[in-house]
């Protein structure tokens, strides 16, 4: 997955042209649209595609929680992004170009199709050398949600590890590395106290 994102950003700032002005190139990279994997997965997938663009020269990534929160009142509409939708949102946004991503299902049940296109707000349409989709299995989405989407889960066990280590590990069901962490804890504890 990690291959496929690296090419989306690669394809996607491929014809991007800086402002006159600055000679900044101005980009919102927008939540991943579709509904066949949960929200967390999808503002991952985004996240991950904006942190793979910023990387080129002279490339403004518009902060994700004032798009997010732009994207949150178009919601509540109902309406699908179209292409006349994004260009008016790029607008409201102030950026130059709209990268969207789109989770579909696959032409099987264990596999998932990413689609990106990069919209030119100027030109008021979107940039057609920049469509790419890819293939994706549900085991490679799974890995990358576990990577980089971080749960309550998660939290419960950093609270538990800090009150006492190891038992962050107990409560996640890593028997064998809490008891590692408990043992070397006390033991450091016992010399500390010798």
């Amino acid at each position: 997955l990690e291959e496929t994102l690296n090419r989306f950003a690669q394809r996607a700032t491929e014809q991007l042209r800086p402002d006159v002005r600055n000679g900044l190139i101005r980009v919102a990279v927008l939540t991943t649209q579709g509904q066949v994997v949960d929200e967390p997965t999808r503002q991952a997938l985004a996240m991950t595609l904006a942190q793979k663009i910023r990387q080129q020269p002279n490339i403004l990534i518009l902060e994700p929680s004032r798009a997010k929160e732009v994207l949150s009142r178009f919601e509540v509409t109902g309406l699908v992004l179209s292409d006349n939708r994004s260009i008016s949102l790029g607008q409201h946004l102030g950026v130059r170009y709209l990268v969207i991503t789109e989770v579909v299902s696959g032409s099987t049940s264990d596999t998932f199709t990413l689609k990106t296109k990069t919209v030119s707000v100027k030109r008021r349409g979107p940039l057609k050398s920049s469509e790419d989709e890819a293939v994706v299995s549900a085991k490679e989405m799974m890995s990358f949600k576990t990577r980089n989407v971080f749960y309550e889960r998660k939290l419960e066990a950093t609270w538990r590890s800090a009150l006492l280590p190891g038992w962050g590990q107990l409560y996640q069901g890593d028997r064998g590395t809490a008891v590692a962490y408990m043992t070397l804890s006390a033991g450091l504890l016992i010399g500390g106290f010798w």
